[in-house]
């Protein structure tokens, strides 16, 4: 990791905080305040692509403000210090809780900081002290484990904000301001997320020609493109990114990241993932095969990764014809003919090349309107056969569609999105899609994504306009 600036002074003795100050150090905002809303689900999806929400304060400000609401309502109750106590001590065999389950924090709380800690702590030892459960035998035993997990809690906070500074310093952001900083765990996600982006937006992905890599490298000045923008060269950090020892890698792997990933919207957790694994089959692409040791270690820390490539290996296996086997060209990569894509594959690549920008001249952002909805068709038209069909593969892909689907606020969707309706997928790997069925011709780089071709400039297609053009 690069070297770690000063850490701001620490938070009050929150030991001897009293119940009314230590509720206004978990929550300051006054009674009734609303916090700002995530972007609303469009076409039904929540997040798209390689959508640089990392970058975007009204979103980081959202995130933030939705942890500080939450933890404003939120209360610890212990009705039946018994269960609780066999809560936090199970019986033999069972798998010990982790501190964050122990204090009842992480998780759909989406972060947690010393406040939150101290409030959990003091109100679970409260009622579990063994002076109050004398006839318990396992009372002492939670109590020891009620303190064990504020220590660990309050060490690993500060580990995420070691971490969150170091990987901020990569780049030319402002620092993480007061509210992320207090809950540290949606801004690291973010930052983890910013680095990944960053380095699969600075390496030219699928086919990129000379003009299009050269507008994204000035694309990289403007101010859509500085959250991209490192504090050394953009050849320095790749070559940081891609060294051996894999300090930066080596950082993916620490259960504090683990943790920031447990606690964010699914929206994102999606995205995450899906930019870790196209990093590691980036690496793969390039070395034969081979990739750093480091990443087994990714893998475990993050196992769903798992799921995520058993799914893109049944989008493979639908874009080719059945029973063909492509060519293997560089580096043992297939090489699709034109008489081994499929008829699904065939007709989606029509549409790519119809809606997207020919590259030429432009690339189409993530919040295109026409590339969502475009993606947005391609992933259903995917997605749905598999939800009907029966067999080891549709049974396979319904468990790792979970990934993506959007979780249900029920009766508070609408009210939460400002008046849209739920969404049915909380992300949609729109890269992913894109790149592997308009494999020879679609590339992505900072700029956005666009359908290169035979270099010829055409006009694009609003989507529904490719689709009555492509059944003519």
């Amino acid at each position: 990791m690069p070297e770690r600036v000063e850490a701001p002074p620490p938070p009050p003795a929150l030991d001897t905080c009293d119940d009314e100050e230590l509720e206004r150090l978990r929550c300051s905002h006054r009674v009734g305040w609303a916090p700002k809303e995530l972007p609303p689900p469009q076409d039904g999806v929540e997040a798209f692509g390689d959508d640089p929400w990392f970058a975007q304060l009204e979103v980081r400000e959202a995130l933030a403000e939705a942890v500080e609401a939450h933890h404003g309502s939120f209360k610890i109750l212990v009705g039946d210090p018994a269960a609780e106590i066999a809560r936090i001590c199970p019986s033999e065999g069972s798998a010990p809780l982790k501190s964050g389950a122990v204090l009842r924090l992480g998780g759909a709380n989406g972060g947690f900081g010393e406040p939150d800690v101290a409030y959990a702590y003091r109100q679970l030892s409260r009622a579990l002290h063994p002076d109050k459960n004398p006839d318990h035998p396992h009372a002492g035993e939670a109590f020891r484990r009620l303190k064990e997990a504020q220590d660990e809690l309050k060490q690993s906070l500060e580990q995420q904000r070691n971490v969150l500074r170091g990987f901020s310093a990569l780049f030319r952001v402002k620092d993480e301001g007061e509210l992320q900083m207090k809950r540290p765990q949606c801004a690291l996600l973010a930052e983890a997320s910013r680095l990944l982006g960053a380095v699969l937006a600075l390496t030219p992905q699928g086919f990129v020609p000379p003009g299009a890599l050269q507008r994204a490298n000035a694309f990289l000045r403007l101010p859509e493109g500085t959250w991209a923008w490192s504090t050394a060269s953009t050849e320095a950090l790749l070559a940081q990114w891609r060294d051996e020892k894999g300090q930066l890698l080596e950082a993916f792997t620490e259960p504090v990241l683990r943790n920031a990933y447990d606690c964010a919207p699914k929206r994102y957790r999606a995205q995450f993932l899906c930019l870790l694994a196209r990093a590691a089959q980036l690496e793969s692409d390039a070395s034969d095969g081979c990739v750093r040791r480091t990443w087994s270690k990714v893998f475990e820390m993050f196992p769903e990764i798992q799921l995520w490539q058993e799914l893109r290996q049944l989008i493979l296996k639908k874009r080719q014809v059945h029973g063909r086997r492509p060519k293997r060209g560089a580096h043992g990569l297939v090489k699709m003919g034109e008489a081994d894509w499929s008829s699904w594959a065939k007709r989606w690549r029509k549409l790519i090349l119809a809606v997207l920008p020919s590259g030429e001249e432009e690339a189409a952002a993530w919040s295109d309107p026409e590339l969502r909805k475009l993606c947005a068709a391609l992933w259903r038209d995917f997605a749905d056969p598999l939800e009907k069909e029966d067999g080891e593969d549709a049974a396979t892909a319904r468990r790792c569609l979970n990934l993506f689907r959007a979780e249900s606020r029920k009766s508070s969707d609408v009210e939460c999105q400002q008046g849209a309706a739920p969404a049915e997928w909380a992300f949609v790997p729109a890269s992913d899609l894109l790149l592997l069925l308009g494999e020879g011709f679609v590339g992505v780089t900072l700029e956005g994504v666009f359908a290169a071709g035979d270099g010829a400039r055409r006009a694009r297609l609003a989507f529904a306009s490719a689709i009555f053009r492509t059944m003519m």
